[in-house]
């Protein structure tokens, strides 16, 4: 039995599914490369902000980012 329970956006997920969606929302803007028709922006992933929003779930913070809001909850047996 989990002693918590991870929620996306109110939906009950594993912990393993609510890391891959905060690894969604964590990309930071790198450059944007220039064409003649379009300019295409270069995102990279955010290690930091997600390791912190990561520990700030852990420690029972609601994380609100963008659209999405992760939270985590203790079982109560």
């Amino acid at each position: 039995m989990n002693k918590y329970q991870y929620f996306v956006n109110g939906n009950s997920v594993s912990k393993k599914e609510l890391t891959s969606k905060l690894k969604e929302c964590c990309l930071k803007w790198v450059s944007t490369m220039e064409s003649p028709l379009e300019g295409i922006d270069i995102m990279d992933y955010d290690d930091m902000l997600f390791k912190k929003k990561l520990r700030d779930v852990e420690k029972g913070t609601i994380i609100v980012m963008g659209r999405d809001i992760f939270r985590r909850t203790k079982v109560i047996k």
